[in-house]
């Protein structure tokens, strides 16, 4: 959108209007990056179409929550190679 304004007067001498660059009226989705140890919210974003002069803006939010973390312990005796006792952690 071009706008030529008179610096004199203050007032749009030429408006050549909105368009969209290559015709192109739309954001396509994006994949959410995988992140060891985390998982996305949302596989990828939401596409979006049909916008105009006037869209509103479109904001997307992908929240990145930690993958629970597992583990088994085991207590040993040294002199006999006994299990004691055996535990899973989170």
């Amino acid at each position: 959108h071009q706008v030529e304004v008179d610096k004199v007067t203050g007032k749009i001498v030429k408006d050549d209007g909105w368009s969209a660059e290559n015709d192109k009226t739309s954001f396509d989705a994006k994949v959410s990056p995988v992140i060891a140890g985390y998982t996305a919210s949302q596989a990828s974003s939401t596409a979006v179409t049909g916008l105009t002069q006037d869209s509103q803006d479109n904001v997307q939010t992908i929240v990145y929550a930690p993958n629970a973390e597992t583990a088994n312990v085991s207590y040993i005796d040294d002199t006999t190679g006994k299990t004691l006792s055996a535990k899973d952690l989170t």
